[in-house]
This record gives C-alpha cells, structure tokens and sequence, in this order.
C-alpha cells in the first residue's frame, strides 16, 4: 500500500493521508523498498507465512504495474535494501540475492552455511555500501550462524554471530550512521527468548544489552526489529511481541 498525500481524506477519517492499494496482490508482502537511483523502480518482496512460495515484483512505473522476476518465483523475500548507487540487496529463504541492473538479473551471494540459509535481515554499511550484514534464521534451532558479514566488494562471508546461549533468528541489524563500527543486533529465538546484542568493534566482540526488555511468559520475549533515531538523542528502539 502506498499514502496519497494529496488525496484529500474521507469525511469519516479526522484527517491525514488516505491509503491505496497498489498491489502485488495474492500473497503476504513482508517489504517493499524503492530504488535510491530512479523513484520509479521499485521492489515488493512476498513472503507467506508458510515459510515458502513466496516472490519478487518489480515495478517500473511507480507501482502502476508489476511483474513477477522469474529466477525468484517460489522464494520467500524477507528484505530488500537499495544502496546509494542503485545496487540491491535481498534477504531470502535462500541466502542474499544481489542485483546492479535495478533488479533485473540477479546473482545469490552465498552464505556457504548449508541448506538452512534464510535471511531475515540484509544491513548495508552507511561507510562502505559494498560490505554487508545478514541475519539469519535459527532455523528452529538448528542452525547457530545467526549473523554473517560481507567484506567491502568481497565474496566470502565471515560468521559474526554474537556468543548466544542458544540458535536465535536475527531480525534487525542496526548500523550508527557516523560510525559504522557501532551496531546493534535484535533476535528471536523460534519459541521465545529475545535478546539485543551491541558492538563497537564491528562485530568482532558483542555485548548483550538486553537487560529490560520486557518479559512475555507466554511464549516468551522475542526481539523483531531494532531503529535508531536519525538525529539528537541516541535512542535505540526495539519492536517486541505485543509492545514497542
């Protein structure tokens, strides 16, 4: 969905924008992002909750019309990330996907950590757009490589999963815009858990800040996304299971 801000707002409403569908319609839309290069491409990640049969639109038109990019049809995308100069990012059940022709043709980058390969996050680095963060699904336990990084412009992967008690899912990677070597991490365990990790070392060492961070006996805490405030005080904010 996308606002219209210059709709004027239904007579019910108090006022405010007023929202329109503009499809990909048919499936569970998990991101959408829009090219930092030409306003008029732009990426809608599909990413059923079955955990498959998922896909990537893509739109040339400013959302008038999509298509489905065929070498992605059936994968779960979880995430997409432009970097400045046009080049995109993809978190998928299937490892990252990289594309430099605004998301025509597409290589995956691969993680090399076996079959459960899923990516919930891709972070790029504000400092060096061409070194990247992926986090990644626990798999419900079974795989502990939750967070991986990419060296500027290389090809191999490097593990720089925080020292976790257990295998948990990373769903926000959060990267300080005037330093890079400062970032945070969020995670959810597959039945509970959560927890947000800080580095200053660029994910050479973590510390685990997640002391506070209310608890949920239900089915316990789980960590989904992390934002960092654009300016002023440096506020951290966590997206939790039932709180914010």
């Amino acid at each position: 969905m996308t606002i219209d801000a210059t709709a004027p707002a239904p007579a019910e409403q108090s006022g405010g924008p007023g929202w329109a569908a503009i499809g990909p319609f048919g499936g569970d839309a998990d991101d959408v992002a829009v090219s930092t290069v030409d306003p008029t491409i732009v990426l809608a990640g599909i990413a059923p909750s079955s955990g498959s049969g998922g896909a990537l639109y893509r739109s040339t038109d400013s959302e008038s019309t999509w298509s489905i990019v065929g070498v992605l049809s059936g994968v779960n995308v979880y995430d997409i990330e432009f970097a400045p100069d046009g080049t995109v990012y993809i978190g998928t059940q299937d490892s990252v996907w990289k594309s430099v022709d605004d998301g025509v043709n597409w290589v995956q980058l691969n993680l090399d950590i076996g079959l459960n390969d899923t990516v919930f996050e891709v972070a790029i680095d504000p400092s060096a757009p061409s070194r990247l963060w992926a986090g990644i699904a626990d798999a419900l336990g079974s795989q502990p490589v939750n967070v991986m990084r990419l060296g500027n412009g290389g090809t191999t992967w490097t593990d720089a999963t925080p020292p976790l008690a257990s295998p948990q899912s990373c769903k926000g990677i959060s990267i300080d815009p005037n330093d890079s070597s400062r970032m945070f991490a969020c995670f959810g365990a597959s039945f509970g858990g959560g927890q947000v990790w800080f580095s200053d070392s660029g994910g050479t060492a973590w510390v685990n800040r997640s002391a506070g961070l209310p608890p949920q006996p239900d089915a316990g805490r789980r960590a989904r996304r992390v934002s960092r405030s654009p300016g002023g005080r440096p506020a951290l904010r966590i997206a939790v299971r039932g709180s914010l």
